[in-house]
């Protein structure tokens, strides 16, 4: 067995792990199943993989038939991992079984070659009829992939502005960034494969091709391994945020506060400020249509108000710095300040021209340059003292860098140095 066989083999194993390890997780269980079906499946049509070889195809044609079931499940499970992580309608989830009549009809299409014996499905191959069956089962596997996966595609990239409205990092988004693009170029590997074969391309090409396609997939098991192991937040995300980002049955843009009083003065009446969630008042205005709930809330805060709350946002910033808990949450700093989300990102909107994610970490990019500057830390790597400003992603820091400062990390550091030489 050559290290193509080995490499498929390891990640067939470990994505059978990984399906199993992930359904110990407790949140997100709708969006886990999908993916550990998602696992199961590359895994076990991985195994199937290996005996197409043509020195154990003969002996075991059944396993890469069988495996070829991939074809028409590996597209609605990823649309549907992808969906359940954005969207929590249950009355949808009844209709999933309607992504799978494909996938039933080549089931019963290739249990013609797996209900008889090795010399038959040889012989059945053989023929004409079955050789271009096999050719346009290939190409409609292709197009039903890709129609799934733009749907997955334009799913999540809906999404980003909303949760850069609440979250201060992303790892769930560079995640699903790296699977994306990873399976794009899955599609476009096996067109080129496919269209090399009809072209009666050199052999050695063709299986190139080919064989890059499940080198990708298996790719794809070790990226979702790599984020179980060192972004474990990506499946494990807090219900009560999830709840925010994902309830497409009741849109609440605010829950409203005792409209008389100053929030400042909620708070020194040792109400509860943990969460928002616990100042029970009825809203100022409901809008009900079906099962959407629309509460606007602006009136209920005079400009006195709104500049304590804003005054107060930034003294909690600098003595408190919520912005180094990597997992901050627009809810979750709404409820520190005794105001609602909607209003403290108003606040944060018009005061500073930044969403709540650019403003976090901007705090961070400023906390991070202290850090470098301090002759105490010389002995850590630019990485480390990301992490330590609140950063969860080198990619996530880079780029928050670079918008906050203009230049990269790595540019600014070596300015830095030039001048502490000058001066020293």
């Amino acid at each position: 067995m050559n290290l193509y066989y080995i490499i498929v083999a390891a990640a067939s194993f470990q994505g059978l792990l990984l399906a199993l390890a992930l359904q110990k997780v407790n949140c997100n269980r709708t969006s886990l199943r999908w993916l550990s079906a998602l696992l199961i499946a590359i895994s076990l049509s991985a195994v199937g993989r290996i005996f197409a070889d043509e020195s154990l195809f003969v002996q075991l044609p059944k396993m890469p038939i069988a495996a070829d079931l991939i074809l028409f499940l590996y597209g609605p499970f990823v649309f549907l991992y992808v969906k359940s992580i954005f969207y929590k309608n249950k009355s949808e989830q009844k209709n999933n079984w309607q992504h799978f009549l494909l996938a039933f009809l080549h089931f019963v299409w290739i249990s013609q070659y797996l209900l008889v014996s090795n010399e038959t499905i040889l012989h059945l191959l053989g023929q004409k009829f079955h050789r271009v069956a096999g050719l346009y089962t290939e190409v409609f596997g292709w197009m039903h992939i890709c129609i799934y996966l733009i749907a997955a595609i334009k799913l999540f990239r809906q999404y980003p502005a909303k949760a850069k409205a609440l979250v201060s990092n992303l790892p769930m988004l560079n995640f699903l960034r790296c699977f994306s693009a990873f399976n794009i170029v899955l599609v476009t590997m096996w067109a080129i494969g496919f269209l090399l074969r009809q072209a009666d391309a050199h052999k050695t090409f063709v299986l190139l091709a080919y064989n890059s396609i499940w080198i990708l997939l298996t790719i794809t098991v070790y990226i979702i391994g790599y984020y179980a192991v060192f972004f474990p937040q990506v499946f494990r995300v807090d219900n009560a945020l999830y709840n925010q980002l994902t309830n497409n049955e009741t849109e609440i843009f605010a829950k409203s506060i005792i409209p008389e009083q100053n929030p400042l003065e909620v708070k020194q009446k040792n109400l509860p400020t943990q969460d928002i969630e616990d100042i029970k008042e009825e809203p100022l205005i409901v809008l009900q249509k079906q099962t959407k709930i629309i509460i606007k809330q602006d009136a209920a805060f005079n400009q006195q108000q709104y500049k304590d709350i804003a005054a107060k946002l930034k003294l909690f910033m600098e003595d408190e710095k919520p912005y180094l808990d990597p997992l901050i949450t627009l809810p979750m700093l709404a409820g520190k300040l005794c105001c609602t989300v909607h209003l403290l990102s108003k606040i944060i909107n018009e005061t500073y021209h930044k969403n709540f994610f650019d403003y976090i970490n901007g705090y961070r990019v400023s906390y991070f340059i202290e850090l470098v500057k301090s002759p105490a830390n010389k002995q850590y790597t630019l990485l480390s003292l990301a992490f330590e400003s609140g950063f969860n992603a080198k990619s996530t820091f880079n780029s928050a860098f670079k918008k906050e400062m203009g230049k990269t990390p790595s540019a600014f550091i070596q300015e830095l140095t030039i001048i502490n030489t000058e001066n020293g």
